[in-house]
């Protein structure tokens, strides 16, 4: 196969797979009455595509993702919000990988915070800041929660994939994940 079609199969697969984690995510919202309160795990392919592929490939990951789950299951305020939300994450995510600042759990938790404070301060500019303050504690807390676990699941798929395509191992050392993982 050759290398352009194999990235665009990887794509559609982990684009997929983003839109059905998103999907069961709004099927069962972990807190019914905090819609907002949600584990994150379409950050775990993002993590890999940061991780394993490039930046492009991530970002169309973004774009995808935001373009149909805003057509498929997210309204117009949603889709904003998943935006900002997605975009401040992917950003944080990928400068803090890009710079090994840190372990992968540490930088799945940044962005989890990221992406909370960027739809809070959405929000806020929507329906008043003082509106979405009470709200804030809450979501830290189930942002630092996520992050830690998504973190944690990241680093497990990240490993075993690496047992998969031993090309992707490299990589992997390159950014330390592997180093205590072997």
């Amino acid at each position: 196969m050759n290398t352009k079609l194999r990235e665009l199969t990887i794509l559609a697969l982990l684009s997929a797979f983003m839109l059905i984690f998103g999907y069961l995510e709004k099927l069962f919202p972990l807190v019914p009455a905090l819609p907002a309160v949600k584990l994150g795990l379409s950050n775990i392919v993002l993590i890999f595509a940061l991780a394993l592929l490039n930046m492009r490939a991530a970002w169309s990951l973004v774009f995808v993702k935001i373009l149909l789950g805003g057509i498929l299951y997210m309204g117009p305020v949603g889709t904003l919000l998943a935006a900002l939300g997605t975009a401040a994450s992917t950003l944080v995510m990928a400068s803090l990988l890009k710079r090994r600042a840190m372990r992968l759990t540490g930088i799945s938790v940044a962005g989890s915070v990221a992406h909370m404070l960027a739809q809070l301060l959405a929000q806020g500019f929507l329906i008043g800041f003082w509106a979405v303050l009470g709200y804030a504690p809450i979501l830290l807390i189930s942002s630092l929660a996520s992050g830690i676990f998504i973190g944690y699941l990241s680093r497990l798929v990240l490993l075993h994939m690496s047992k998969i395509i031993p090309e992707y191992r490299d990589k992997l050392d390159k950014i330390g994940v592997i180093e205590d993982g072997k």
